[in-house]
């Protein structure tokens, strides 16, 4: 290579190596061009993870203070009691409720529509109010016992009050919803307690219900669903149903028509919006379940009673967090125009930060373009001027975007 040569391959590369580091050679400069590229970079990083974090927002506040009862799960099935159909239906259930996050063990209950019974010895009658049985986990230990039987088997607890309206003590036997039969069909039914709807009064306790205008609730039983609690009608003077305990494998033998309920309250309600919505599509193929081909479907069918409506999921969590997405779509259009015009800041820094250097180093531009330089190559050097500043920039500018919201939250008032 003869000296000439050499002399102009020297200045070509200490010509780059110049447009490389223009960029870097004054601090106002570099803080500009910086800030340049850093600035859309956070526009756009920002619409992004702020969105996150406003919808996370939103969710926090619309389910705070929610019922963890009413957005678990609620499964209902009218079904006539069978012990061994109840058994497969709830195995098949519990396996099922595994894959819910945040979902306790389910309660399960199961009780009669309100009827009434049927006592003697004759003159057989029937006797008002109506009554409801009900078994649950808990209830027995749950109201105040005032007297029982050491032998339960096949018995019902029903309260001091309704006793006296019945006029039956411990012992005697009860017929629920077979209407009012002759003397040697009363006898045929007693004979057989323990089969059908035939019972004995095994237990009294003090009513559940009060004729105070505030009466207290017990922890146990506030938890249970007001629908199946008798309440006080004043105008009346009595409870709108008496309640009727038995135990559950009674209730279940007596094959008697009512519903078997599965309750099972969250732990937690999900305070993200990724998290709500997960929550609420699990509960959605839960409740599909039901009624599909599957194993769960056929234990539910199985115990359903035939004409009746299919088995159904209840819970507020499908409300929740239609809600929430309800809010999130309203900020959707500004966060959305806040990534289009970060957009449009990038293209127009680029464009301005190419021309401003390439009208900085003019003089280095003719020289080049005097050696023979062409347009291409002239691009490319520019280009490689911007990357290092656009690489520390867009670095400035993620950082910012995800620190942001952290920092400072998303201080908005979301009142919609």
């Amino acid at each position: 290579m003869s000296a000439p040569d050499a002399a102009r391959g020297a200045l070509r590369y200490r010509a780059a190596l110049r447009w490389l580091a223009v960029p870097w050679s004054e601090f106002a400069l570099a803080s500009a061009l910086v800030l340049a590229f850093a600035i859309p970079v956070m526009l756009v990083g920002s619409g992004v993870v702020g969105r996150a974090a406003r919808e996370d927002d939103l969710t926090e506040r619309s389910v705070d203070g929610l019922s963890l009862e009413r957005n678990g799960a609620d499964i209902e099935v009218e079904a006539r009691f069978s012990r061994s159909a109840v058994a497969a239906a709830d195995q098949q259930l519990g396996e099922a409720l595994v894959g819910i996050p945040r979902l306790e063990d389910p309660v399960r209950t199961a009780h009669t529509y309100p009827g009434l019974f049927t006592v003697g010895p004759p003159p057989v009658r029937q006797v008002g109010p109506v009554a409801r049985l009900l078994s649950q986990t808990g209830a027995l230990e749950a109201v105040d016992v005032v007297t029982q039987l050491d032998d339960t088997s096949h018995g019902v607890w029903i309260s001091t009050s309704f006793a006296g309206q019945l006029g039956v003590e411990l012992g005697d036997p009860l017929a629920f919803e077979v209407g009012v039969v002759d003397d040697a069909a009363w006898n045929d039914l007693v004979s057989d307690i323990g089969s059908g709807a035939v019972f004995r009064v095994v237990g009294l306790y003090e009513p559940l219900w009060s004729a105070d205008a505030e009466p207290v609730v017990d922890e146990y039983w506030s938890t249970v669903p007001a629908e199946l609690l008798p309440v006080y009608i004043t105008a009346f003077g009595q409870p709108n149903f008496e309640l009727v305990l038995a135990e559950e494998s009674t209730l279940l033998d007596s094959g008697l028509p009512g519903v078997v309920r599965w309750r099972s309250p969250l732990e937690s309600i999900p305070t993200t919006f990724d998290g709500l919505r997960v929550l609420r599509d699990r509960m959605r193929q839960l409740d599909g379940s039901l009624v599909s081909a599957g194993a769960l479907g056929a234990s539910m069918k199985e115990l359903a009673s035939t004409g009746q409506r299919a088995p159904v999921l209840a819970s507020d969590v499908f409300d929740t967090t239609s809600g929430v997405e309800e809010a999130v779509t309203q900020l959707a259009g500004p966060l959305a125009s806040a990534r289009a015009l970060g957009v449009a800041i990038g293209f127009a820094v680029v464009i301005a930060a190419g021309v401003f250097l390439v009208e900085r180093r003019r003089t280095e531009f003719r020289l080049l373009a005097s050696e023979g330089e062409r347009w291409p190559k002239m691009a490319a050097r520019v280009a490689g001027q911007l990357s290092a500043v656009a690489v520390v920039g867009g670095g400035i500018g993620v950082f910012l975007a995800v620190a942001g919201p952290r920092w400072f939250g998303p201080a908005v008032s979301y009142d919609f």
